[in-house]
């Protein structure tokens, strides 16, 4: 056996400086491969069985950089793959179910046979310390399938069609906190020893003088082979900042149903505390004598992740610059943020008008524009795009039920917010406001860490989804994907400008985090004039009305929808290729009551949070009529509402009914 790359002996200089920080590794050290990769001297007698060693189809490697949270990762990975057997979990030890794959070549031979002598006397900690030292290449042909395997080892050194046989799961994390935890992790080591300040570990992380170094080499190897059908790329931050969307994605991966009370069980072990407590998550040099030194941290320290660190800072600058807009974002002017803080008293930052038609939108969508435009879609996604009020939520749960062939149990058990989420809702409640509701309502740290969960943006939850997926958005289609309709299905629905209004008027007086108090007069003004959020409603409906003969859009009217929802039904099925008979439709039609969308808790917008609503205005479904705005508009609103909608109906074959 034979390895494809170069195998040298550290410089004596070079060794002489890691000697000041690592005085017990008298061992020594090499470089392996182009990259010169910093490794244990003991790799050169065993890297031809790695780079050799035979592969199976099923078996499911992690690989990351040290202190990234692998473990974290395998405790996710094992219990996903083995389809979430937590008393199979609990009975092994993760070491024993999840090979790291290196791990005999890391020690001295002369530190392991001190650590043997020192826990001979307890034959069961013998017995684990033997297997861990014996060579993984040696244990694992030995293993039943699918076998988990662990490794630090970049891509470049690990078996050449690994890629092209197994699953990989890589995990980066920022080099700050790397730095950081493996710092804490070799002063925990007895094997390394405890006297080392951070600003000498700094200097040899910086000069790749750290095992498994270099740290940039090492995530760039895995970055330009994450579009491989068989690589998942994850960062460790977005896996603290959204836990269950990862384990949405990890699922996916491996082709593993998983449902929502699945993931929240799962969020719930893998809390960092279970970590300590768990026996089969405890790591050797917790539980053996001599390996650690006295007085030391254990191995899992916070596993914490400082907000202010962001993965563009230390990936290729992805996604800052490697998603672009083609349109224009600007504050909007003085004059109109004005009129609009006046008007709408929740939000306090500066609104945006995106593109050339000058869009209004929340101050947050700056920063999220890039990331929905660039999404990447699967074709099988099924979006539903409207202007707000449009009969949104109706056409959700009709397009939802008909493309997962009337699974009325899945449609009750699950809300509709988790099977059709919106994809820019993180946007509308500025932060400030929901730190004041966390306050209002005293929640506990995980209350409030759930509640600005929410606040997460839409794009960055999509890729762990299982397909199917079910979008909703209000943004036109000039500022979504500008693949959307040659890959997607889209469901466009327009209404009458005047119930829009009527409705949009009563949802953001009910609203206290949007925060209109002023009377429907007021709110026409603004709606004409294109300064309620999503507008200008005109250009809004005419970008879906012009797309109306793609094959992969659906345009339909609300008032249609309430006129002859049979006929929908019948038509959207047809859009979606799906069947559709008599008794279905007869049980949609009953489902789709806007009686039920009130006391079905899947569907129900509850009350649930002191400061949201306003509880003396109307709730989130109102009448779901056509024609309501009669009972709004006073004949001198309705002349005006009148004469701008003719202005804008000469220029258009798109008519509405009122």
């Amino acid at each position: 056996m034979s390895v494809p790359f170069e195998i040298l002996d550290v410089e004596a200089e070079v060794k002489a400086d890691v000697m000041k920080i690592f005085p017990k590794r008298k061992d020594g050290f090499v470089y392996a491969g182009p990259n010169k990769y910093f490794l244990f001297s003991k790799y050169r007698q065993a890297a031809a069985h790695y780079i050799n060693f035979e592969l199976r189809p099923d078996d499911i490697w992690s690989v990351t950089f040290p202190r990234t949270g692998s473990t974290w990762s395998q405790e996710m990975i094992w219990l996903i793959n083995n389809d979430l057997d937590y008393e199979a979990a609990m009975k092994e030890r993760l070491a024993n179910r999840f090979t790291f794959f290196e791990y005999s070549v890391l020690m001295r031979d002369e530190f392991i046979k001190e650590v043997l002598e020192k826990n001979k006397d307890d034959p069961s900690k013998l017995e684990d310390l033997k297997k861990s030292f014996t060579p993984a290449y040696e244990t694992l042909p030995n293993m039943k399938s699918p076998r988990h395997i662990k490794s630090h080892f970049p891509m470049s050194l690990l078996p050449p069609k690994l890629l092209d046989t197994c699953k990989v799961i890589y995990v980066a994390r920022n080099p700050k906190d790397v730095a950081v935890s493996y710092f804490h992790l070799n002063k925990l080591l007895k094997d390394v020893g405890d006297d080392i300040e951070f600003s000498q570990y700094w200097d040899l992380f910086q000069r790749d003088l750290l095992h498994w170094a270099p740290f940039w080499s090492h995530v760039e190897e895995a970055w330009r082979l994450k579009d491989h059908k068989n690589m998942l790329f994850l960062f460790y931050e977005d896996m603290k900042k959204d836990l269950p969307a990862t384990i949405r994605k990890t699922a996916n991966f491996l082709g593993k149903n998983i449902t929502e009370e699945q993931v929240n069980k799962l969020t719930e072990h893998l809390h960092i505390d279970n970590f300590r407590k768990l026996p089969s998550l405890q790591q050797n040099m917790d539980r053996m004598k001599g390996m650690k030194n006295e007085g030391a941290p254990g191995f899992y320290r916070k596993g914490a992740r400082p907000t202010s660190l962001y993965r563009g800072d230390y990936i290729g600058q992805e996604p800052r610059t490697s998603m672009s807009l083609p349109f224009e974002l600007n504050d909007a002017p003085d004059h109109v943020n004005k009129e609009l803080w006046a008007n709408f008293k929740a939000e306090k930052d500066k609104y945006v008008q995106a593109g050339p038609e000058k869009y209004l939108l929340c101050p947050k969508y700056r920063h999220e524009a890039a990331g929905i435009y660039n999404m990447e879609l699967r074709p099988d996604d099924v979006w539903v795009v409207t202007f707000p009020r449009s009969g949104t939520t109706w056409t959700q749960e009709l397009v939802w039920l008909i493309n997962n062939d009337y699974d009325f149990e899945a449609a009750r058990s699950r809300s509709l917010s988790q099977r059709f989420p919106f994809i820019e809702g993180s946007m509308i409640i500025p932060d400030y406001f929901r730190e004041e509701v966390i306050k209002l309502n005293q929640m506990s740290e995980e209350a409030a860490e759930a509640f600005r969960m929410e606040g997460v943006p839409g794009f960055k939850r999509t890729s762990g989804m299982v397909s199917p997926r079910h979008f909703k958005t209000h943004l036109p289609l000039s500022l979504l994907p500008p693949k959307l309709l040659d890959t997607c299905k889209v469901i466009y629905v327009a209404r009458n400008p005047k119930d829009v209004a009527v409705s949009c008027y009563h949802q953001n007086s009910n609203l206290k985090f949007i925060g209109f108090e002023d009377d429907f007069e007021k709110y026409w003004d603004l709606f004409q004039r294109d300064l309620v959020l999503w507008a200008p409603y005109w250009n809004h409906v005419e970008e879906g009305w012009k797309q109306r003969d793609h094959p992969n859009m659906l345009f339909m009217f609300y008032e249609d929808m309430k006129k002859d929802l049979s006929a929908i039904l019948r038509r959207v099925a047809a859009f979606l290729n799906k069947s559709i008979n008599e008794e279905q439709i007869e049980k949609m039609i009953d489902h789709l009551k806007i009686d039920n969308f009130r006391i079905y808790p899947s569907m129900n917008v509850k009350k649930t949070l002191q400061g949201m609503l306003d509880d003396t205005k109307p709730g989130f479904f109102r009448q779901g009529k056509s024609g309501t705005w009669r009972n709004e508009f006073s004949p001198e609103v309705n002349a005006k509402a009148d004469e701008w909608i003719k202005s804008h109906e000469e220029k258009t074959d798109l008519k509405f009914k009122y």
